[in-house]
């Protein structure tokens, strides 16, 4: 049953972005686990908000079976006029494939970055599956949380019992990472990190297809192989962690946006803002990011449309969950974000410095963090030439800007530097947002663009993003 039940999950996202016709291949299979499992989790919320418990297998696949076949008769309401046959969009996939490989040359450069990518990945789902659970947040939250909501079936369990309170605050992350890990306790799977797998799977893929979609197979394969070389964010991936899951999901939520700036097909942005919600129904500080988005949105036409429906994706699930540990769980935690703004420039130094060893550190990072602000400085440089990537500079410059402050905000003095405090620790996986997103954005910088292509002497008849538009 577990494996229906994953399977359904995928079809719910598959379901649900196929009748749009705008992604090719790549980036629906990359969408549609993510999408669906962050569809199920908000249902599985609101079945257990009404006293229902959870831990049933047979809720838990009809659930799935139900929200897939909702997504269908949704489809066919508002998607009435696009001739969606699911049939013939499944099997389009074949189509697809084919088109994309015919105008595909290989070379060595793609060939050796190909295959150095696809055993590195095959290295950490090894892991992943045999190495065991070692990170405390894992231990004494995410998967501690998953096994006591399999075992007992409510969010509101033992874990909060005020007579013998054993959360955390790991424990009051929203619960989307969660209920992923919770459904391999739910199974008797031994473990939840095929959850991990699937995500990274899932992460490679989409950033394969957007980076595609204005740029070549070099440059996509670029982007994964300097994701794959990122120490930190490949470690991570192969643990019970909620970080790099937020992270696929600004990958979706910025990388479909910028290319919605692009193209102007709503489709995108509707995509884009559902990822959003489910970075903030992940990690609730990812509603930091709907700032430079809304910012964008103002200069667009049919802005208060827009607008409205960034605000309602941003404060949906953020708005959700706070409500709920006020009057649900009602575990109050001291919360070390200071409420008034600080004039501390001593602290914002020594937390700065401390942020700019930490990303420029190769031990965790390689040389992704360095490549990232070359490439932003770069295209700074050659202002024409970038014009397409101005929007996306914007917007992981500010949202950069906006994370460090929440950092300044939290009412510590940074003095001293260790490894499991507030920037050796959350800040060092907290920037693991703007790695695939940022991998993305070297694919299409001008540097990629004057080194990277002429160098490896890669030749592209056209990219697959046009291909995919054809019928």
């Amino acid at each position: 049953m577990l494996i229906i039940l994953l399977i359904f999950i995928f079809l719910i996202g598959y379901l649900l972005i196929v009748p749009f016709n705008l992604f090719n291949v790549l980036e629906t299979l990359g969408l549609s686990f993510p999408i669906g499992l962050g569809l199920w989790s908000f249902s599985l919320f609101i079945i257990n908000l009404v006293g229902i418990p959870i831990n049933s297998r047979l809720l838990c696949v009809g659930l799935s079976i139900f929200l897939g076949f909702l997504v269908i008769g949704a489809s066919h309401i508002f998607k009435s006029n696009a001739g969606f046959n699911l049939w013939a969009n499944a099997l389009d996939i074949f189509r697809r494939i084919r088109l994309s490989l015919s105008t595909f040359v290989w070379n060595p450069f793609y060939a050796t970055s190909l295959l150095a990518a696809c055993i590195i990945i095959f290295a950490i789902c090894l892991k992943a599956q045999y190495w065991p659970i070692i990170n405390y947040d894992s231990i004494y939250g995410y998967d501690f949380l998953a096994k006591v909501i399999a075992h007992e079936g409510s969010y509101i369990n033992s874990i909060f019992d005020k007579s013998n309170q054993l959360y955390s605050v790991r424990s009051l992350y929203p619960p989307l990472p969660v209920h992923g890990f919770f459904i391999g306790h739910l199974f008797n799977a031994g473990h939840a990190k095929f959850i991990p797998i699937l995500f990274l799977l899932s992460t490679m893929c989409l950033l394969y297809g957007l980076s595609l979609r204005k740029g070549h197979h070099i440059t996509a394969v670029w982007a994964v192989l300097l994701l794959c070389l990122t120490p930190e964010f490949m470690g991570q991936s192969a643990l019970i962690a909620s970080n790099p899951i937020s992270a696929f999901y600004i990958l979706m939520a910025y990388g479909l946006f910028f290319h919605f700036m692009q193209d102007n097909r709503n489709g995108l942005l509707y995509v884009s803002l559902l990822g959003l919600s489910m970075a903030i129904w992940t990690r609730t500080e990812a509603i930091i990011f709907c700032v430079p988005m809304g910012l964008i949105l103002l200069r667009s036409s049919e802005k208060i449309k827009r607008i409205t429906l960034l605000v309602f994706a941003a404060l949906i699930p953020f708005i959700s969950w706070q409500l709920y540990l006020k009057f649900g769980i009602q575990a109050p935690k001291e919360q070390p974000i200071l409420m008034h703004l600080q004039t501390d420039f001593e602290k914002l130094s020594r937390m700065l410095s401390q942020i700019w060893t930490m990303v420029c550190s190769t031990k965790f990072y390689a040389y992704t963090f360095i490549l990232l602000f070359l490439s932003v400085f770069t295209n700074l440089i050659f202002f024409k030439k970038a014009t397409q990537l101005h929007a996306l500079s914007f917007m992981l410059i500010l949202s950069f800007i906006l994370y460090v402050f929440v950092y300044y905000q939290i009412d510590t003095d940074y003095i001293v530097f260790n490894k499991s405090g507030w920037i050796g620790s959350g800040f060092k996986r907290g920037v693991f947002y703007f790695i695939p997103i940022g991998c993305m954005y070297i694919s299409y910088s001008v540097l990629t663009r004057m080194i990277l292509l002429p160098a490896s002497g890669f030749l592209q008849k056209e990219p697959i993003g046009n291909i995919d538009k054809q019928k």
